[in-house]
């Protein structure tokens, strides 16, 4: 934390402005309608020509556009103290299906080619470069699912304040992979209980999981951001 604190005083120095933007299209098959994407890498990295160590991918809730994200200087003073990347996203479905959230039916792949143009603009091979997600409702339960669909590619997610939770995705690989759940004290008591119930069964299977209450929040972000910074730094990609 204290790195990150100095980070943070360093900003103007070793923030580099420079993002890169892509859209995605879907394919007729494909459970998304749009998806866009920008990434970000810390200056140093930029200099040397390195590729980041992993990539810390950042969702908005529901059809929410989660480009400016990766400007977050809690996100980006993490990212320069691990050498990671950040990859900010705005991914969306038709008005009331929340189908997005399921990577293995069309929007991880467009992550996954994001990525692949996105590190050509910069000059390294982002294919293989494992990922963490930090996600508000539909974008943490995209964060689980794909932990879910592709366990040797996530080193972590944290879910914050979402509900409904593909359970048939998880594998014993999946079970594997650091997971954080944030529930709001006031959110709907449905949500509560569906994340409550998931870390229970996964615990049983010794699953890496853990939920923290943010309290006198409901369905907002709240602390979960600091929450979630306190998560990843216990991570080594």
């Amino acid at each position: 934390m204290k790195k990150i604190l100095l980070s943070l005083l360093m900003a103007p120095f070793l923030f580099s402005e420079r993002t890169e933007e892509l859209s995605i299209s879907p394919k007729e098959e494909d459970n998304f309608i749009s998806a866009s994407f920008r990434l970000w890498i810390p200056n140093e990295l930029e200099k040397t020509g390195d590729s980041p160590i992993a990539i810390l991918v950042l969702l908005p809730g529901y059809n929410g556009n989660g480009l400016d994200l990766i400007s977050n200087p809690i996100w980006r003073g993490i990212a320069i103290e691990k050498n990671w990347a950040l990859l900010g996203c705005s991914i969306q479905s038709e008005n009331g299906i929340v189908n997005y959230d399921q990577p293995h039916a069309g929007s991880g792949r467009a992550l996954e080619e994001a990525l692949l143009q996105l590190g050509k603009r910069f000059n390294v091979d982002l294919t293989k470069t494992k990922l963490l997600f930090f996600g508000h409702s539909a974008g943490g339960q995209f964060g689980f699912h794909f932990a879910c669909w592709k366990p040797e590619r996530t080193v972590g997610f944290v879910a914050v304040k979402g509900g409904c939770y593909n359970l048939d995705l998880i594998t014993p690989e999946a079970r594997k992979v650091p997971g954080l759940w944030i529930i709001g004290e006031k959110d709907e008591k449905w949500r509560q209980e569906a994340v409550k119930e998931i870390v229970r069964e996964g615990k049983k299977e010794k699953a890496p999981w853990n939920f923290k209450i943010d309290p006198n929040t409901g369905h907002e972000i709240g602390k979960a951001e600091s929450y979630g910074l306190n998560f990843f730094e216990k991570l080594d990609p």
